[in-house]
Protein backbone atom coordinates (compact mmCIF):
# COMPACT_ATOMS: atom_id res chain seq x y z
CA UNK A 1 0.00 0.00 0.00
CA UNK A 2 1.60 3.14 1.11
CA UNK A 3 1.91 6.51 -0.18
CA UNK A 4 3.52 7.64 -3.12
CA UNK A 5 6.08 10.57 -2.92
CA UNK A 6 9.01 11.95 -4.47
CA UNK A 7 11.88 13.66 -2.99
CA UNK A 8 13.46 17.32 -3.49
CA UNK A 9 16.59 18.83 -2.00
CA UNK A 10 18.68 22.30 -2.58
CA UNK A 11 21.53 20.20 -2.85
CA UNK A 12 21.84 16.06 -3.89
CA UNK A 13 24.65 14.38 -3.77
CA UNK A 14 26.26 12.79 -7.26
CA UNK A 15 24.83 9.13 -5.73
CA UNK A 16 21.22 10.18 -5.29
CA UNK A 17 20.80 12.07 -8.28
CA UNK A 18 18.30 9.19 -9.69
CA UNK A 19 16.52 9.65 -6.29
CA UNK A 20 16.57 12.88 -6.08
CA UNK A 21 15.09 16.36 -7.63
CA UNK A 22 16.25 19.83 -7.38
CA UNK A 23 13.44 21.72 -5.34
CA UNK A 24 13.11 24.22 -8.01
CA UNK A 25 10.91 21.29 -9.91
CA UNK A 26 7.10 22.69 -10.37
CA UNK A 27 5.90 19.39 -8.95
CA UNK A 28 7.71 20.21 -5.84
CA UNK A 29 4.73 22.41 -5.01
CA UNK A 30 1.67 19.49 -6.11
CA UNK A 31 1.50 17.65 -3.79
CA UNK A 32 -1.05 16.70 -1.49
CA UNK A 33 1.20 16.95 1.45
CA UNK A 34 4.83 18.17 2.07
CA UNK A 35 7.51 17.05 5.11
CA UNK A 36 9.60 19.96 5.32
CA UNK A 37 12.79 18.85 6.60
CA UNK A 38 14.65 21.50 8.96
CA UNK A 39 18.35 22.25 9.67
CA UNK A 40 19.47 25.03 8.25
CA UNK A 41 18.49 28.60 6.93
CA UNK A 42 17.70 27.98 2.89
CA UNK A 43 15.46 29.95 0.55
CA UNK A 44 12.79 26.59 0.95
CA UNK A 45 11.60 27.88 4.12
CA UNK A 46 9.99 30.88 2.51
CA UNK A 47 8.56 28.74 -0.20
CA UNK A 48 7.16 26.23 2.22
CA UNK A 49 5.64 28.70 3.60
CA UNK A 50 3.67 29.64 1.10
CA UNK A 51 1.65 25.98 0.20
CA UNK A 52 -1.69 25.96 0.34
CA UNK A 53 -1.43 21.91 1.05
CA UNK A 54 -0.55 20.45 4.07
CA UNK A 55 2.47 21.26 5.65
CA UNK A 56 4.39 19.24 8.15
CA UNK A 57 7.80 20.76 9.75
CA UNK A 58 10.31 17.87 10.75
CA UNK A 59 12.75 19.89 12.82
CA UNK A 60 16.34 18.33 13.13
CA UNK A 61 17.40 21.54 15.16
CA UNK A 62 20.44 24.47 14.77
CA UNK A 63 23.15 24.25 16.89
CA UNK A 64 22.99 27.39 19.22
CA UNK A 65 25.36 30.26 17.26
CA UNK A 66 27.24 31.18 20.47
CA UNK A 67 29.29 27.54 19.90
CA UNK A 68 30.96 29.10 16.69
CA UNK A 69 31.40 32.45 18.38
CA UNK A 70 35.62 33.25 18.07
CA UNK A 71 35.64 30.02 15.57
CA UNK A 72 33.66 30.69 12.33
CA UNK A 73 31.80 34.06 11.47
CA UNK A 74 30.50 32.53 8.44
CA UNK A 75 28.72 29.75 10.80
CA UNK A 76 28.03 31.79 13.38
CA UNK A 77 25.73 34.00 11.15
CA UNK A 78 24.62 30.85 9.67
CA UNK A 79 23.13 29.83 12.95
CA UNK A 80 21.55 33.10 13.99
CA UNK A 81 19.80 32.99 10.54
CA UNK A 82 18.84 29.49 10.91
CA UNK A 83 17.31 30.18 14.04
CA UNK A 84 15.44 33.35 12.33
CA UNK A 85 14.07 31.55 9.58
CA UNK A 86 13.04 28.81 11.63
CA UNK A 87 10.70 30.86 13.52
CA UNK A 88 9.03 32.44 10.51
CA UNK A 89 6.84 29.25 10.14
CA UNK A 90 4.90 29.59 13.27
CA UNK A 91 1.20 30.06 11.98
CA UNK A 92 2.56 28.53 8.48
CA UNK A 93 2.01 24.49 9.43
CA UNK A 94 -0.21 21.95 9.95
CA UNK A 95 2.35 20.51 12.81
CA UNK A 96 5.80 20.84 13.69
CA UNK A 97 7.52 17.31 14.71
CA UNK A 98 11.01 17.42 16.26
CA UNK A 99 13.14 14.04 16.19
CA UNK A 100 13.24 14.31 19.85
CA UNK A 101 11.71 15.54 22.91
CA UNK A 102 14.43 18.63 23.16
CA UNK A 103 13.54 19.50 19.94
CA UNK A 104 9.67 19.24 20.22
CA UNK A 105 10.08 21.68 23.03
CA UNK A 106 12.40 24.07 21.42
CA UNK A 107 9.52 24.39 18.47
CA UNK A 108 7.00 25.26 21.61
CA UNK A 109 9.22 27.97 22.69
CA UNK A 110 9.77 29.35 19.48
CA UNK A 111 5.52 29.80 19.70
CA UNK A 112 4.40 26.64 17.13
CA UNK A 113 1.40 25.29 19.05
CA UNK A 114 0.47 21.94 17.51
CA UNK A 115 3.61 19.56 18.16
CA UNK A 116 4.68 16.10 18.07
CA UNK A 117 7.95 14.35 18.43
CA UNK A 118 8.74 12.02 15.36
CA UNK A 119 12.24 9.87 15.98
CA UNK A 120 15.10 9.42 13.22
CA UNK A 121 14.54 5.94 11.83
CA UNK A 122 18.21 4.42 13.05
CA UNK A 123 19.37 1.74 11.01
CA UNK A 124 21.59 -0.30 13.18
CA UNK A 125 21.81 -2.88 11.64
CA UNK A 126 24.59 -1.27 9.18
CA UNK A 127 26.59 -1.42 12.75
CA UNK A 128 25.77 -4.90 13.96
CA UNK A 129 25.80 -6.50 10.69
CA UNK A 130 28.53 -5.06 9.28
CA UNK A 131 31.41 -7.49 7.28
CA UNK A 132 34.58 -7.90 9.56
CA UNK A 133 37.53 -5.63 9.17
CA UNK A 134 39.97 -8.15 10.76
CA UNK A 135 43.36 -5.82 9.60
CA UNK A 136 41.84 -2.69 11.77
CA UNK A 137 40.50 -5.12 14.42
CA UNK A 138 43.40 -5.98 14.89
CA UNK A 139 45.33 -2.72 15.48
CA UNK A 140 42.81 -1.78 17.80
CA UNK A 141 42.46 -4.99 19.64
CA UNK A 142 45.92 -4.41 21.50
CA UNK A 143 45.92 -6.29 24.45
CA UNK A 144 45.60 -3.76 27.90
CA UNK A 145 44.57 -1.10 25.66
CA UNK A 146 41.51 0.99 26.74
CA UNK A 147 39.92 2.60 23.39
CA UNK A 148 37.54 5.16 24.42
CA UNK A 149 35.48 6.62 21.25
CA UNK A 150 33.57 9.04 19.75
CA UNK A 151 31.48 9.38 16.56
CA UNK A 152 30.40 12.72 15.08
CA UNK A 153 31.95 15.69 13.63
CA UNK A 154 34.67 18.11 15.03
CA UNK A 155 32.84 20.70 15.48
CA UNK A 156 32.63 23.63 18.93
CA UNK A 157 29.78 21.94 20.63
CA UNK A 158 30.95 18.33 20.82
CA UNK A 159 33.15 20.14 23.33
CA UNK A 160 36.65 17.61 21.70
CA UNK A 161 38.33 19.67 24.39
CA UNK A 162 36.78 18.06 27.27
CA UNK A 163 37.82 14.49 26.00
CA UNK A 164 41.94 15.71 25.53
CA UNK A 165 41.60 16.70 29.32
CA UNK A 166 39.79 13.55 30.64
CA UNK A 167 42.61 11.67 28.54
CA UNK A 168 45.27 13.56 30.87
CA UNK A 169 43.35 12.60 34.29
CA UNK A 170 43.20 8.89 32.78
CA UNK A 171 46.64 9.07 32.30
CA UNK A 172 47.62 10.39 35.68
CA UNK A 173 45.73 8.81 37.54
CA UNK A 174 44.10 5.87 36.11
CA UNK A 175 46.91 3.78 33.01
CA UNK A 176 48.93 4.94 30.62
CA UNK A 177 47.74 2.83 28.24
CA UNK A 178 44.55 4.39 26.24
CA UNK A 179 43.73 5.71 23.13
CA UNK A 180 41.06 8.03 21.97
CA UNK A 181 39.34 7.67 18.98
CA UNK A 182 37.34 10.05 17.08
CA UNK A 183 35.42 9.07 13.99
CA UNK A 184 33.84 12.04 11.86
CA UNK A 185 34.25 14.81 9.66
CA UNK A 186 37.22 17.20 11.10
CA UNK A 187 36.95 20.20 8.25
CA UNK A 188 33.32 21.28 9.21
CA UNK A 189 35.07 23.94 11.78
CA UNK A 190 38.72 24.28 11.11
CA UNK A 191 39.58 26.24 13.12
CA UNK A 192 38.56 24.67 15.96
CA UNK A 193 39.71 21.63 15.05
CA UNK A 194 43.40 23.63 14.57
CA UNK A 195 42.67 24.64 18.17
CA UNK A 196 42.56 21.23 19.20
CA UNK A 197 45.99 19.81 17.41
CA UNK A 198 47.68 23.17 19.41
CA UNK A 199 45.87 21.86 22.73
CA UNK A 200 47.43 18.30 22.28
CA UNK A 201 50.57 19.77 21.68
CA UNK A 202 50.38 21.67 24.37
CA UNK A 203 49.52 19.33 27.11
CA UNK A 204 52.27 17.08 25.39
CA UNK A 205 50.02 14.20 24.76
CA UNK A 206 52.16 11.20 23.38
CA UNK A 207 51.75 10.71 19.70
CA UNK A 208 49.66 8.05 18.72
CA UNK A 209 46.89 8.06 21.30
CA UNK A 210 44.18 10.47 19.77
CA UNK A 211 43.18 9.22 16.49
CA UNK A 212 41.30 11.40 13.55
CA UNK A 213 39.83 9.15 10.90
CA UNK A 214 37.43 11.39 8.85
CA UNK A 215 34.81 10.05 7.49
CA UNK A 216 34.87 6.10 7.14
CA UNK A 217 32.43 3.39 5.63
CA UNK A 218 30.11 1.44 7.67
CA UNK A 219 32.36 -1.86 7.75
CA UNK A 220 34.83 0.15 9.33
CA UNK A 221 32.39 2.53 11.45
CA UNK A 222 31.21 -0.74 12.94
CA UNK A 223 34.78 -2.05 13.89
CA UNK A 224 35.52 1.40 15.75
CA UNK A 225 32.34 0.18 18.23
CA UNK A 226 33.39 -3.54 18.24
CA UNK A 227 36.69 -2.82 19.48
CA UNK A 228 36.02 0.24 21.77
CA UNK A 229 35.71 0.06 25.58
CA UNK A 230 33.45 2.60 25.77
CA UNK A 231 31.68 5.45 24.27
CA UNK A 232 32.32 9.34 25.22
CA UNK A 233 30.22 11.81 24.80
CA UNK A 234 30.77 15.07 26.53
CA UNK A 235 28.92 17.08 23.99
CA UNK A 236 26.73 20.61 25.48
CA UNK A 237 24.35 20.70 22.59
CA UNK A 238 22.89 17.59 20.58
CA UNK A 239 19.10 17.36 18.80
CA UNK A 240 18.99 13.74 19.13
CA UNK A 241 22.30 11.67 18.83
CA UNK A 242 22.29 8.95 16.60
CA UNK A 243 25.57 7.60 17.84
CA UNK A 244 24.40 7.12 21.11
CA UNK A 245 22.37 4.66 19.98
CA UNK A 246 24.45 2.84 17.20
CA UNK A 247 26.52 2.58 20.80
CA UNK A 248 24.11 0.65 22.45
CA UNK A 249 22.96 -1.71 19.50
CA UNK A 250 26.85 -2.63 19.64
CA UNK A 251 26.59 -3.21 23.42
CA UNK A 252 29.45 0.06 24.38
CA UNK A 253 28.78 1.50 27.78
Amino acid sequence: MGHESDLYAMTIDDDLRGDVIDWTDPGAKRGDMTIFHFALVSPMTAEFAKLTSGRVLQYHNVTPAHFFAGYDAAIYRLAMLGREDLKSLVGHTDIALGDSEYNRKELEELGFTNTGVFPIAVDTERITNAPRRPALEAVLNDEGWTNFLFVGRIVPNKKIEDHIKLAEHYKRYVDEQYRFVFVGKTDATPTYYAAIRALLERYRMPQGRFIFTGPVPDEDLATYYRTASVYISLSEHEGFCVPLLEAMAADVP
